[in-house]
Order: structure tokens, then C-alpha cells, then sequence
């Protein structure tokens, strides 16, 4: 959100629209591999990789990457003028991505 927030104050003045995009973590190892760096200025807590850590089964994972994601956008749109959802593709991602927004909305 600081990150959010400051890029939000600096854009200011040029009048455009910005649309913060949230994306689920669909894995431990989809976690990992984004906090490696290979994607500048994508930045993974330590503390969610912690958590990651501690799921076991692929279900929980996701579960638990949607959740995640589910609470940063209700807290990003509640200041942004809308958001970007970047879905990971699963036979659920359609059910997944309408979860994400009814909760929001």
C-alpha cells in the first residue's frame, strides 16, 4: 500500500488514471519465483513467503495466494479508481477472478 500510495501522490499532477494491479500467488513455488527478482519492481514480503511455506498441498496454496490477493484489492480500491487483476490461468480462474470482484465491490 506505501508503494501504492506514493506512486498514486506522484502522478497526481499529471492527471491520468491509475490502475494498481493485483495478482494471486497461485503456488509456494509461484511465490518464490517472483521474490527471486527476475521481475523488476515486483517485491514479495518475506513474511508471505513464510506463510507459503508452512501450506503443503497445492490446494491450500492457492487458497491461500486468492485470499491474500482478495484482501489487498478490497484494500487497494478502496483508494484507487478501480484495479487490475492479473489471474493466474486454472480451469477455476473465471469463478476466481468473479470472487475477487463481488467481494470488492
Amino acid at each position: 500500500m506505501d508503494s501504492f500510495r506514493r506512486l498514486r501522490d506522484d502522478v497526481a499532477p499529471l492527471c491520468i488514471r491509475l490502475l494498481p494491479g493485483v495478482m494471486p500467488l497461485s503456488s509456494r513455488k509461484n511465490a518464490e519465483l517472483f521474490a527471486g527478482g527476475r521481475i523488476p519492481g515486483i517485491k514479495i514480503p518475506e513474511e508471505l513467503l513464510a506463510k507459503f511455506r508452512k501450506l503443503n498441498s497445492a490446494d491450500d496454496q492457492r487458497k491461500f495466494g486468492l485470499d491474500t490477493a482478495t484482501e489487498l484489492a478490497r484494500t487497494v480500491a478502496k483508494e484507487a479508481n478501480g484495479i487490475y487483476l492479473l489471474m493466474p490461468f486454472s480451469r477455476n480462474c473465471y469463478a476466481e477472478t468473479a470472487a475477487i470482484v463481488s467481494t470488492i465491490r
